[in-house]
């Protein structure tokens, strides 16, 4: 019950307020490790940006998703040595579902838009052409935009004014609702960073509101 946990290598996963752990734990001399590790935006408005480069910054090992992120970390001074490439691992949670979808005939009868960074929400000009955009695209290609719930999202919304117009809200869902919709969706309108790479598993095109992706 009292036994003390001394483990020869912690691993953190992703970039989320949680990676920062690895800061103390460092200075307490545990070794660490962190995958997906060396994506990099560098675009230091994001709160993403902070933490991985945080946590790459004090990890003993690094596993990354793609050669470029082990081109950003030798950029940054880390040992070659101890950079692995290893694939991303959103692919094994992506593919249970996958097997099934990609053997059905895509229906394409929506857009799928999902925004909800404060670069886009905590700006009127922006916000207001994103919905613009995607009433542009209900008139073009004579399909409904979905646009998922947030609630700091919907809030700007409505402070801001905003007619949303043709767009409509839905709820958010289970994660196998939501790539079921994507993969039926003519396309995915989205600011996420997962949300660049499960369509590509699902071979649906993604158009990305951002100034930078991390994603190659």
């Amino acid at each position: 019950k009292n036994k003390k946990i001394n483990p020869d290598l912690i691993i953190l996963l992703g970039d989320s307020n949680s990676v920062l752990a690895s800061v103390p734990l460092k200075k307490e001399g545990y070794k660490i490790a962190h995958i997906e590790a060396g994506m990099r935006s560098f675009d230091k408005r994001m709160f993403e940006e902070i933490n991985r480069t945080v946590c790459d910054t004090v990890s003993n090992y690094h596993f990354v998703y793609h050669k470029n992120y082990k081109e950003h970390l030798i950029n940054e001074g880390m040992n070659p040595d101890r950079i692995h490439v290893v694939g991303n691992t959103i692919c094994e949670v992506v593919e249970p579902f996958a097997h099934d979808l990609l053997s059905q005939t895509k229906e394409m009868s929506y857009i799928l838009a999902d925004v909800h960074r404060p670069e886009n929400f905590n700006s009127k000009e922006r916000l207001t052409n994103i919905i613009l955009y995607l009433n542009m695209l209900i008139s073009k290609f004579k399909v409904p935009v979905k646009l998922l719930y947030f609630p700091r999202l919907v809030k700007k919304i409505e402070e801001y004014e905003i007619d949303l117009k043709e767009v409509k809200i839905i709820p958010l869902m289970p994660y196998k609702g939501y790539i079921t919709s994507v993969y039926h969706a003519l396309c995915l309108v989205s600011d996420s960073g997962t949300a660049q790479e499960e369509p590509a598993f699902l071979k649906t095109p993604v158009i990305v509101p951002r100034d930078f992706s991390e994603r190659p």
